[in-house]
C-alpha cells in the first residue's frame, strides 16, 4: 500500500482554512493588483448564485458572466451554482477551471512575470482543472487545499474537498499531479487513473493513500457540471494520454501488469462517462453532444465504448484502505462536532450566568442608589425649615401622582404592523475562549474593545492556543450576530482556528438589528505569539567532525535545551582540531564557552565575553580543552543578513566535551557527600538510621544528568535518580556505584562510604578567612535551612587569590581534620580560589568514622578594567584604573595621534575605541592593535567601551587653535 506518513507544520493546517478571514487585513485593491500584474481568471458563464469578494474587502458582491477576478479574490457557489472560469495573461487564454457547487476558491496569485504563475486555494467544494499554462520551467499551476499542496504540469484533473474533514480526494485523468501534505516535504507523483486521498490524522499528522479511482465514490461526489466540463475536454485527454503513455510508466519496467495497467488508462475516460451516465448525471445525447464538439475542435477521435477497467487484487485492497481511511475521517468530523455543539452549549450556560450575575448586579446597584437618593433627602430635610420642608413634600407628592402609570394617558393600542422595531445593532461585549486542541478545556481570552474604533475588538494569546471561540452580547436583546453570512446560535461561534504562532487573524461578524435591516459589521483581531525558533545543526553545517591527534572523536547527540541541539564527546586529550564545513558561504562562525572540573552556573555575559575559536571559512581549527568538563556554544552567523538582525546570529548547537572524569553531584539525604580520592566519596548520617537516600548527578538540578546510576553492589537499581541506602546496623557501609552515560555508551565506576554513627564527637565550628593587602579579613557564612543541610556558602572579593580554614572541635582526641577540592588534598592554611564557585569538602575523622560538611566559596569575576592608556606610547598622566575620564593636551601642529590601552587579566571583555559625534564612529584598530586618531583644532572626544554595559573610559585631546 503505498501510505506515506508526514509530520504537519505546526498552523499551516488551520492557516488555508482561515484564508477568507485574514483577507481583510491584506489591504489592496483591484487597482494595486493590476498594476503587479495582467493575470486574471474571467467568469465565462455560470448559474445560480456566485458571490465574489474583492481582495481585502470584506463585502460580497453579486457575481456575473465575464467578470474579472484579480489576485486576492475570493470566489464562491451557493446550492445547485457553477462557475467556470477562464485564466488569461492579457489577451491569451490557457488554463479553464471548472466549478460546482458549495465551494469557496482564492485566487492567492495570479502572475505572468517571470513565468505564468497561478496558485489557488481551495477551501471546500469541487472542481475540475484543465491547465494548458506550463510551457516552460518557470511556469507554475498549484492548487491548494487544507490537506494538500497540489503542482500541476500540463494536467486535467478532478479535485473534492470535504467541507467537514476537510480530507482531499485528487482524481487524474491525463498528465502527472505532484501532490504531498501541506507543511511536507514528502510527495507522490499521482497518474491517470489514480485517486490520491490526502488526510488529517491528528493535529499535526498526514496520511497520503493512492489507489485506482474508485467511479462510485467519484460520481457520489460531483455533479452534472463537472461531468459535462470532463465530457468537453475529452479530445485534450485522449490526446495527452496518447503522447505521454510509456512515461506514466518508465519506472515500470518490463512485466505482464504493464499492458494491463495501460489499458486502464486508455479506457479510463469510456468508464468515467459509463459511470455517470448510468447515474443520471448527464445524458447519453448529451455525451453525443459534446464529444462531437470535442472532436471537431481537437481533430482527435474519441472511443468511448472502451470503458473496462480490470484491477489487480492489492489495487482493490488499497482502494479498501481508501474507504476506510474516509469512513474514520467522517466518524473524527462527526464526533468533533458533537464536542463542539456540548462547549457552544456549556459556553451558553456560562454566557447564562454572566448575564444573571450583570443583571443581579445592577438590581444591588438600583437599590443601592435609593438608598443613596432617600438619605440624601433626608439629609436635606434636616436642613429645612418646619414651612420649607412643609412645601418640599408637597412639591414631591404632586411629581410622584404625575409620574404614577395610573394617572398617565392610556396608549390606543396599534396593529402589530405598525410595531417599530429597534435599529440598535451595536454589540454590548465579546468575549473569547482559547483552545490548545480540540479536546482541551476552554480558557478565557482577554478582549479589549479599540478607544479608536468602537467596532474593533483584539486579543492576545500564547502560541500553543490554536483555535477560539467567541461569544457576543448585544444591546438589542433580539439582535442577531452572523459569521460568514450564517447566524449564530446562542450568539457562540464554533471554534474558529487561528493563523500559526506569530501571525494575526481577523474575524469578521455582522450585528442585525431587530428591525432586520440596520447592521453593524464588527472585527475581532486575535495576535498569536511567535513559537519559540528551532535550529538544525544540519541547516547550516553539511558536516563537523573533531579529532585529537590521529584519533577521530565520536559525538553522542542525546537531547534539546531550549531548542538547541546538544551533542558530546569524550577525549583525554588536552585540545581538539575541530572541522566545521558551511553549507554557504555567507556563513561564519564563534565557539563560546568555558571549561570547568565541576559544573557550575556562569553567567550569560561572561560566557559570551570572548570567543574561544572563530571560523571564517570552512576548516579546521584548534580548541583548547580545561580538564573535566568543557562546554561550548556554536553561534553561526549568516553575513548576507543584517547583524540587527534576528537571522544573523543563530545558535546551533552546544558541544559537551569531556576531558577526564566529571565530578558528580552525590548526597546521602540532604547531606553531600565528600570527595576524598579519586572517585571515592564520604558522607555521614546521624547515629541509629535505617537508611537514606542516595541522589547522585552530574549536572545541577536544572539540567538532565547526561550520566546516572545503572548498579549499586552490582544490583540494577529501579530508578537511578532517588536510591535507597540500607545502612543498619551502625557502621561504616561501603556502596560500589557504576554510572551509564545517556547514548549507554559510558561507563564510570565509584566507591560511596557512609558513615552511620556517633558524629558528636566530630562536631565542630569553624572559621574561613582570607589575608589581603597584609590585613586578615573573616568570611561570612550563610548555612541554607538553618545548617542541616550539610553545607554553607560564603563570598569574597574577586581580588582574593585563596582563603584559611581554621577548624575547632569539641574533642579533639585523636580527631584529625583535612579539605578537599575535587577530591584533591589541600593546605588548610592556603585554599585557592578560583573565579565562581569553589566548592570545599571537610572531613573530621578518627579510628572509628568520619564527619563531612561542605563550604563553597564564590570568588565573583574581575569588573573590565584597563591598567594602562597610552598616547603615542606614553601612559595618560594620572591615570588609574578606577577613573574613567581624563583630558590630553597637544599643540597645535598634531595631525593625530597613536592610541593603546591594556585591560585587567580578565580577557572576556572585548574593548572597542569609538569617535564621539552624530553618530558615533568605530575607529578600526591598526598593527599591533594601536588606534591612529585624527585630530581637528578643539576638543576630540573619543571612548575606550567594553562590550559588557559597563561605563566606558571618556579621553578628550585638545587641539588649540592654530
Amino acid at each position: 500500500m503505498e501510505v506515506i506518513r508526514v509530520r504537519f507544520r505546526k498552523g499551516l493546517l488551520y492557516g488555508l482554512a482561515l484564508l477568507l478571514a485574514a483577507l481583510p487585513l491584506i489591504n489592496l485593491t483591484a487597482n494595486t493588483v493590476h498594476a503587479a500584474t495582467s493575470r486574471v481568471a474571467i467568469i465565462k458563464s455560470m448559474s445560480g448564485t456566485v458571490q465574489v469578494k474583492k481582495s481585502g474587502g470584506s463585502k460580497l458582491f453579486k457575481a456575473f458572466a465575464k467578470m474579472s477576478l484579480n489576485e486576492g479574490d475570493v470566489l464562491s457557489t451557493s446550492a445547485n451554482s457553477s462557475a467556470v472560469l477562464q485564466f488569461a495573461n492579457g489577451t491569451s487564454e490557457d488554463d479553464k477551471m471548472s466549478v460546482a457547487s458549495g465551494t469557496t476558491l482564492t485566487f492567492s496569485k495570479l502572475s505572468d512575470k517571470n513565468g505564468t504563475k497561478t496558485k489557488v486555494s481551495m477551501l471546500n467544494g469541487s472542481a475540475w482543472v484543465d491547465v494548458k499554462s506550463i510551457s516552460s520551467k518557470s511556469d507554475e499551476f498549484t492548487l491548494e487545499t487544507p490537506t494538500a499542496i497540489m503542482g500541476v504540469r500540463g494536467t486535467h484533473l478532478l479535485v473534492n474537498v470535504n467541507p467537514e474533514t476537510g480530507a482531499t480526494r485528487l482524481t487524474v485523468a491525463a498528465g502527472v499531479v505532484n501532490t504531498k501534505p501541506a507543511g511536507s516535504d514528502e510527495s507522490y507523483d499521482v497518474k491517470p487513473g489514480n485517486n490520491a486521498l490526502v488526510t488529517k490524522e491528528q493535529e499535526d499528522v498526514g496520511e497520503i493513500i493512492v489507489a485506482p479511482a474508485d467511479l462510485d465514490t467519484l460520481m457520489k461526489q460531483n455533479d452534472k457540471s463537472l461531468i459535462e466540463a470532463i465530457v468537453t475536454a475529452a479530445g485534450e485527454i485522449v490526446k495527452e494520454n496518447q503522447q505521454k503513455l510509456d512515461q506514466y510508466f518508465e519506472d515500470a519496467g518490463v512485466s505482464n501488469d504493464l499492458s494491463r495497467k495501460k489499458t486502464n488508462v486508455e479506457n479510463l475516460l469510456g468508464a468515467i462517462v459509463d459511470n455517470a451516465v448510468k447515474n443520471g448525471l448527464i445524458s447519453q445525447d448529451r455525451v453525443n453532444q459534446l464529444v462531437q464538439e470535442a472532436q471537431t475542435q481537437t481533430g482527435v477521435t474519441i472511443d468511448l465504448s472502451k470503458k473496462n477497467i480490470v484491477l489487480s487484487d492489492e489495487e482493490k485492497r488499497l482502494q479498501y484502505e481508501q474507504k476506510k481511511k474516509d469512513d474514520e475521517a467522517k466518524k473524527a468530523a462527526d464526533e468533533q462536532r458533537k464536542k463542539d455543539e456540548d462547549e457552544r452549549k456549556k459556553l451558553a450556560d456560562l454566557n447564562k450566568k454572566i448575564e444573571e450575575e450583570r443583571l443581579r448586579r445592577e438590581e444591588e446597584n438600583k437599590k443601592s442608589d435609593e438608598e443613596k437618593k432617600k438619605k440624601a433627602q433626608e439629609e436635606y430635610e434636616k436642613l429645612l425649615s418646619e414651612a420649607e420642608k412643609q412645601r418640599f413634600v408637597e412639591s414631591k407628592k404632586k411629581l410622584d401622582a404625575a409620574s404614577t402609570p395610573g394617572n398617565q394617558p392610556v396608549p390606543v393600542s396599534q396593529p402589530s404592523s405598525s410595531v417599530v422595531l429597534s435599529d440598535n445593532a451595536q454589540l454590548q461585549s465579546l468575549r473569547a475562549f482559547g483552545y490548545t486542541d480540540d479536546s482541551s478545556s476552554a480558557a478565557p481570552i482577554t478582549v479589549t474593545q479599540s478607544s479608536v474604533d468602537p467596532t474593533e475588538y483584539e486579543a492576545s494569546v500564547s502560541n500553543n492556543i490554536q483555535k477560539i471561540v467567541a461569544t457576543f452580547v448585544t444591546q438589542e436583546s433580539n439582535a442577531t450576530v452572523k459569521y460568514h453570512s450564517a447566524v449564530l446560535t446562542s450568539k457562540t461561534t464554533e471554534k474558529l482556528a487561528l493563523n500559526a504562532p506569530g501571525d494575526e487573524t481577523t474575524f469578521d461578524f455582522v450585528v442585525m438589528a431587530p428591525n432586520g435591516v440596520t447592521t453593524r459589521n464588527y472585527t475581532l483581531t486575535v495576535t498569536r505569539a511567535p513559537s519559540e525558533p528551532t535550529y538544525q545543526i544540519s541547516d547550516y553545517l553539511s558536516s563537523f567532525s573533531a579529532t585529537d591527534g590521529d584519533n577521530t572523536l565520536t559525538w553522542h547527540s542525546f537531547r534539546d535545551v531550549e531548542n538547541i541541539p546538544i551533542t558530546r564527546l569524550d577525549t583525554p586529550a588536552d585540545s581538539i582540531d575541530l572541522t566545521l564545513n558551511f553549507v554557504s558561504n555567507n556563513y561564519s562562525a564563534a565557539l563560546y564557552g568555558w571549561g570547568d572540573s565541576e559544573y557550575r552556573e556562569i553567567p550569560a555575559d561572561q560566557m559570551r565575553a570572548a570567543p574561544v575559536q572563530t571560523w571564517e571559512t570552512s576548516g579546521s581549527k584548534s580548541v583548547t580543552l580545561q580538564e573535566g568538563m568543557n562546554f561550548y556554544f556554536l553561534y553561526v552567523y549568516d553575513n548576507a543578513k543584517e547583524e540587527s538582525s534576528d537571522e544573523y546570529e543563530i545558535p546551533v548547537a552546544l558541544f559537551i566535551i569531556e576531558n577526564g572524569k566529571p565530578v558528580p553531584n552525590i548526597k546521602v539525604g540532604y547531606r553531600p557527600a565528600a570527595q576524598i580520592g579519586p572517585n571515592t566519596y564520604l558522607s555521614t548520617v546521624y547515629g541509629g538510621a535505617l537508611g537514606a537516600n542516595l541522589y547522585m548527578n552530574f549536572f545541577d538540578s536544572d539540567y538532565t544528568s547526561w550520566a546516572s546510576v545503572k548498579t549499586v553492589n552490582g544490583a540494577e537499581v529501579a530508578t537511578p535518580y532517588e536510591i535507597p541506602l540500607p545502612l543498619s546496623p551502625a557502621g561504616i557501609h561501603s556502596f560500589d556505584i557504576v554510572t551509564e552515560d545517556i547514548a549507554e555508551v559510558y561507563h564510570d565506576e565509584y566507591n560511596l562510604k557512609v558513615y552511620n554513627g556517633d558524629s558528636s564527637r566530630y562536631s565542630m565550628s569553624f572559621n574561613m578567612a582570607y589575608h589581603y593587602n597584609g590585613a586578615d579579613y573573616s568570611i561570612s557564612l550563610t548555612h541554607p535551612g538553618g545548617g542541616s543541610y550539610g553545607y554553607s556558602t560564603g563570598s569574597v572579593e574577586s581580588s582574593v587569590v585563596s582563603a584559611v580554614y581554621m577548624p575547632v572541635f569539641s574533642t579533639d582526641i585523636g580527631v584529625t581534620a583535612a579539605v578537599y577540592k575535587n577530591g584533591v588534598l589541600q593546605n588548610p592554611a592556603s585554599l585557592p580560589l578560583d573565579f565562581g564557585a569553589n566548592s570545599f569538602d571537610l572531613v573530621a575523622s578518627d579510628s572509628e568514622g568520619w564527619s563531612n560538611y561542605r563550604i563553597i566559596i564564590t570568588r565573583p569575576y574581575p569588573e573590565p578594567e584597563l591598567t594602562d592608556v597610552r598616547i603615542d606610547s606614553a601612559s595618560l598622566s594620572g591615570f588609574v584604573p578606577w577613573n574613567h575620564t581624563y583630558t590630553n593636551n597637544v599643540s597645535t601642529d598634531v595631525e593625530g595621534v597613536a592610541l593603546e590601552y591594556t585591560p585587567n587579566g580578565y580577557s572576556g571583555i572585548e574593548w572597542t575605541v569609538w569617535k564621539e559625534g552624530s553618530p558615533d564612529t568605530e575607529v578600526t584598530a591598526g598593527e599591533g592593535g594601536i588606534y591612529f586618531l585624527e585630530l581637528q583644532d578643539g576638543d576630540n572626544y573619543y571612548q575606550i567601551k567594553p562590550d559588557d554595559g559597563s561605563d566606558p573610559y571618556w579621553i578628550t585631546i585638545h587641539r588649540p587653535s592654530a
